[in-house]
């Protein structure tokens, strides 16, 4: 798989392998070899939406952290 592949290319290839898988014309040996790709893109999308994720958590504590600021700020 290419490491510089980015997450939307990742699941538009995910989505082009299930649909070959479930062509009935794709033969066995392609549909293993098919089965093992998408395996390792999975993980990958998976890995990705993982750091995505604690990107957008620590966003959210920052604009928290700020609107507190920003409350006290009021108060004083």
């Amino acid at each position: 798989m290419d490491n510089t592949m980015t997450f939307e290319q990742a699941y538009e290839t995910l989505k082009q392998d299930i649909a070959k898988l479930q062509d009935q014309r794709t033969t066995l040996d392609e549909s293993i070899k098919i089965y093992a790709e998408t395996g390792e893109l999975l993980v990958f999308c998976l890995d990705m939406l993982d750091k995505k994720r604690g990107e957008i958590i620590d966003i959210n504590e920052k604009i928290n952290r700020m609107m507190r600021e920003r409350e006290e700020r009021k108060h004083d």
